[in-house]
């Protein structure tokens, strides 16, 4: 009786153990994942929409503007822009009110994996914003692929685009070389000619 008592104690304390732990390293990478910022009376926490976030598949930027730790009121007026930066390009676009007060979304899809900068500029009520954060760092499609990986598009464009310049050198070479050959018969048939009237 109180071994099967003991028992029940352990498991229940493992269990909230184990909840509690669970609990911890969902909160780090909810942390990780998105980024708080202060404007004025207002927060803004922005991030993907869908994480993890996969190079070639639609997703979204994501804001939620809190004024304190609730969301904003529909009264106050967001005129918000946001450039997304990566490798010297951008991409401008408007977050547009989600069904859920305070949330924002843009729709994107990141073709590129790494880590892509976002510059909010406007206004949120009277409050002027403009700041830059990084987002949560887009992956590889083979991380979430299986049971076999398939191959990254981006690679093999640029195995492409290797052997599309390996196959113009070559040719150059082949017109190259098949120009000199006729040269090199003209100037015999010349001499021959030259030959044969002395």
């Amino acid at each position: 009786m109180v071994r099967s008592s003991t028992r029940k104690y352990l498991s229940a304390l493992f269990g909230a153990l184990a909840l509690a732990l669970g609990l911890a390293l969902w909160g780090t990478y909810s942390a990780q994942a998105h980024t708080r910022i202060e404007a004025g009376p207002y927060f803004i926490v922005v991030g993907w929409e869908n994480e993890p976030v996969i190079v070639g598949e639609r997703n979204a930027v994501w804001l939620e503007i809190l004024e304190g730790e609730v969301p904003i009121s529909e009264d106050v007026k967001v005129d918000l822009e946001a450039s997304v930066f990566y490798g010297g390009h951008s991409f401008l676009g408007f977050p547009a009110p989600a069904e859920k007060q305070g949330i924002f979304l843009m729709d994107m899809f990141p073709t590129v994996r790494g880590t892509y900068e976002i510059q909010l500029t406007g206004t949120i009520g009277d409050t002027p914003v403009d700041t830059v954060v990084e987002l949560d760092e887009v992956q590889p499609a083979s991380a979430l692929q299986f049971p076999e990986e398939q191959p990254d598009p981006i690679a093999l464009q640029a195995e492409l685009e290797a052997t599309q310049a390996q196959l113009r050198t070559a040719n150059m070479l082949a017109i190259a070389g098949l120009v000199a050959g006729l040269m090199g018969l003209g100037v015999a048939v010349f001499s021959l000619i030259r030959r044969s009237k002395s």
